[in-house]
């Protein structure tokens, strides 16, 4: 159901036209939300987020928007902030919706960690595995990643790993020096060995593809995660 008398899409062409956008004129994603918020206030933040998406021709994501042609061709994101005018003369052309993948074939695109991709992609497309065997094989990359920090041999794992990486007295990497705050990126880490790593790795699981797919995905965003941590400082 519409909020106003336009949708969303047609009120980002309105902006473009009261704003004067030009070609080659960079316009940042804040500049948008100002420009809602003052004209539209009752669109959320996350719809405006998912329309611009959708309507910029080089976001793989828009597929998951069902983007169509012509309607949906007004942008062309420069960074994950900023955007400019589609141009059909100078611009790729746009990325539509394709036949549809399978579930377990279409997970990989979501994956932005070149490791555990490579780990685990030749599984995703066998015909048929049980997904506890994925989520284990994520798992060792994650358990991978942690011991490549501090150096460790296969025998430090699990929880006991993570203490050696993220302990907030001693542990091997800072994110916060709020102790409090460190002490929560522990817990996130020691919460994916705990109900991630080890179920799969002492009993059989039977997972959903759609679970699994969550477990996937959780552990991927743990691997980027790592690499904003800061060594700590020997004294």
């Amino acid at each position: 159901m519409m909020i106003y008398d336009k949708p969303t899409w047609q009120l980002m062409y309105d902006m473009v036209e009261d704003l004067g956008l030009e070609k080659d004129e960079i316009l940042s994603k804040d500049q948008v939300v100002a420009w809602f918020a003052e004209h539209y206030p009752k669109i959320k933040g996350s719809t405006i987020s998912a329309h611009l998406t959708r309507l910029s021709t080089n976001a793989p994501s828009r597929v998951y928007y069902h983007a169509k042609p012509g309607d949906d061709d007004l942008f062309f994101k420069v960074d994950k902030n900023h955007l400019r005018l589609y141009d059909p003369e100078s611009d790729p052309p746009p990325i539509y919706p394709g036949p549809k993948q399978p579930k377990r074939v279409a997970a990989l695109d979501e994956i932005t960690d070149e490791a555990l991709r490579k780990r685990i992609e030749p599984l995703f497309r066998l015909p048929s595995l049980p997904m506890d065997t994925i989520v284990r094989e994520a798992s060792v990359v994650l358990e991978h990643r942690l011991r490549a920090v501090v150096g460790a041999n296969s025998s430090l794992t699990g929880v006991n790993l993570v203490e050696a990486v993220l302990n907030k007295e001693n542990g091997a990497l800072i994110f916060s020096s709020h102790p409090a705050e460190q002490d929560g990126v522990r817990m996130l880490y020691r919460g994916a060995m705990q109900f991630i790593r080890n179920p799969p790795m002492h009993k059989l699981m039977e997972y959903s593809e759609d679970t699994a797919r969550l477990l996937i995905r959780l552990i991927d965003s743990l691997l980027q995660l790592l690499s904003e941590g800061e060594p700590r400082q020997l004294e």
